[in-house]
């Protein structure tokens, strides 16, 4: 189960959220737009959520291939988390 990290802040604009990791060594801004921007926001509102429960989501949302964005997803919570934003439970 994913979610957004206890020590995580951020803002949203229009089609874009801010996000700061505020522990840890690199404490950078990260920029979410697009695709990246939708997956934060649907954690921020209804996580911790598997990533098959997210796919299903981005599926409506993108009318996309499940298999093709289980990858992309993956990959974006990876990073996510080696970014010290995202925890998974």
């Amino acid at each position: 189960m994913w979610r957004i990290g206890d020590r995580v802040a951020w803002t949203d604009a229009p089609q874009r959220a801010v996000v700061l990791p505020l522990k840890g060594g690199d404490t950078t801004p990260l920029v979410l737009e697009g695709s990246a921007y939708v997956v934060w926001g649907v954690l921020a509102e209804q996580g911790p959520l598997a990533v098959e429960e997210l796919v299903a989501q981005l599926v409506v949302e993108f009318d996309a291939d499940p298999a093709r964005l289980h990858g992309d997803v993956a990959s974006l919570l990876t990073d996510l988390r080696s970014r010290g934003v995202l925890t998974c439970v």
